[in-house]
């Protein structure tokens, strides 16, 4: 079973980040300097974000399979290190000089004052390059030596600082503020978890990277940063398009994303971030029968977590987010766009809570290729779907477009996944998920149902109880009649998600 202190840290971790959003309606709502805010954010954040999956990803199995002779581990480690440095100085040159080409191709349609602030907040936030992947060596160090606390609980503390900062920001005004504060917060970060690392390598003081290092993350990494550029690019076709729609529309369009990727994020990653370990060993073994009970194990946690909570989260779309943001500068009519925009954007939760965990298999036995390709098919059909869907509804086209890209990038994975080692797609894998799927949807229209009728006229925060209540008392035993009918009894199923030994139901 998962240790319950994982749970809590990632939910701590998830939460706080969140909070820097809701702290950041609050202060700036979605005006001009929102607008700036989330559009510097978006290709800068990209490229380094995908360059940081390659640490996980690359970084980490090498590691797992040099870590056992501890002067190599070490060795590698500082190669490491210095090889995500120097890649952090050129990518910092080149997005520090061509910022204002990026704001434009992120957010054509901005006016000039907006623009002109997106520019400089894209520079500030470029200089955090070097720090973030320093952070995210140590973190797959910790996470290779099967310490799993501290870089969940760094992060923590990481989000506090930042919504400081935020609260410094709207003091003075300024939002600038909350980006500096956003980048020290990942000093604070980078100090504190080296300390935590120093038992596991020294730091040795040079600057020369070996060419077999090189050349073996920069080619295993490519296809990776390609891929997860080609994922993330979504958010910028959403970004790019919702710029034509005036001042607050990108950064409702962003609010309603994150509120998204934050109720598929929550177990997702922490399913990912806990089972890479044990995944890239079993492949280093070719072991392909483990990770097919790893996989149906992970995929079946990911899926009861968050389905419901998708299903929830929709039914009352328009209470959550006013829960959440409506508050300071982010008023009735942004809760009202928001909310539309999330519901739509929320028909893909459930498909992107899968994406991180599939990735990994690959990335398990080193197939750096196949998210690339998946990637490329899921860019297309989103700005397809979004260009065709804007022309017909509007705005809300935008996040349709979205969500149906959501659902072509999970089938693109099971497919190259079946087409590659179909034996680890088990049949009991697609059981629990089409139960838990059609669990959801019938939740879904029960908590909407039942809330119009019971709770219409209740106060928002009322609503959301009831809402709860009755989505946890429908969900859990319209779940537990789908399995039994497809022979697999809830006995069976809590002892699979807990990890014990795979029960005989004649499934």
């Amino acid at each position: 079973m998962m240790p319950v202190w994982l749970l809590f840290l990632t939910i701590a971790g998830k939460l706080t980040a969140l909070g820097k959003d809701v702290v950041f309606a609050g202060a700036f709502g979605a005006g001009p300097s929102a607008d700036a805010y989330f559009v510097a954010n978006q290709l800068p954040g990209i490229i380094w974000l995908a360059v940081y999956g390659t640490i996980v990803s690359v970084f980490a199995p090498l590691y797992i399979r040099r870590m056992a002779n501890s002067a190599d581990g070490a060795s590698f480690a500082n190669e490491a290190v210095r090889y995500y440095f120097y890649v952090a100085v050129v990518l910092t040159s080149i997005c520090w000089f061509s910022a204002d080409w990026m704001v434009w191709i992120a957010a054509p349609a901005l006016n000039e004052p907006t623009h002109t602030l997106a520019v400089e907040l894209t520079r500030i936030m470029v200089l955090g390059f070097a720090l973030t992947g320093y952070v995210g060596v140590q973190s797959a160090i910790q996470q290779a030596n099967t310490q799993f606390v501290p870089p969940l609980a760094v992060p923590v503390m990481n989000n506090i600082f930042a919504i400081a900062a935020i609260f410094l920001a709207w003091y003075w005004g300024n939002v600038t503020i909350a980006v500096i504060g956003a980048v020290a917060a990942y000093l604070v970060q980078a100090v504190i978890q080296r300390l935590q690392t120093l038992r596991f390598y020294k730091t040795e003081f040079k600057f020369r990277v070996s060419g077999t290092v090189i050349k073996r993350l920069s080619l295993l990494s490519a296809p990776i940063v390609f891929a997860s550029v080609l994922d993330q690019l979504n958010i910028v076709v959403g970004t790019a398009l919702a710029s034509g729609f005036g001042t607050g529309a990108v950064a409702q369009f962003n609010y309603a994303s994150r509120l998204a990727l934050f109720i598929a994020g929550v177990f997702s990653w922490l399913v990912s971030y806990v089972f890479f370990p044990t995944l890239a060993g079993n492949a280093a073994k070719n072991d392909d029968l483990a990770n097919a009970a790893l996989l149906t194990r992970g995929l079946a946690i990911v899926l009861v977590a968050t389905a419901p909570a998708a299903a929830g989260a929709l039914a009352m779309r328009q209470e959550v987010v006013a829960l959440i943001y409506q508050r300071g500068s982010f008023g009735v009519e942004d809760v009202a766009a928001t909310a539309s925009l999330f519901g739509l954007l929320g028909l893909g939760v459930v498909f992107v809570s899968t994406r991180e965990l599939l990735n990994r298999v690959f990335f398990s036995y080193q197939r750096t290729v196949a998210p690339m390709l998946v990637g490329i098919a899921a860019v297309l059909a989103n700005l397809g779907f979004s260009l065709w869907l804007l022309q017909q509804i509007g705005l809300a086209g935008i996040a349709l477009g979205n969500a149906l890209a959501a659902v072509v990038f999970f089938l693109g994975q099971l497919a190259l996944l079946w087409r590659w080692k179909p034996q680890l797609l088990q049949r009991r894998l697609l059981g629990y998920a089409g139960a838990i799927i059609v669990a959801a949807t019938i939740t879904y229209g029960i908590t909407i149902g039942l809330v119009s009728m019971l709770a219409a006229d209740l106060h928002v925060f009322a609503r959301l109880t009831m809402g709860g209540l009755i989505l946890i008392g429908s969900y859990v035993p319209t779940l537990a009649i789908l399995l039994l009918m497809i022979g697999i009894t809830p006995r069976t199923a809590l002892a699979e998600l807990r990890g014990d030994a795979m029960q005989n139901d004649g499934y």
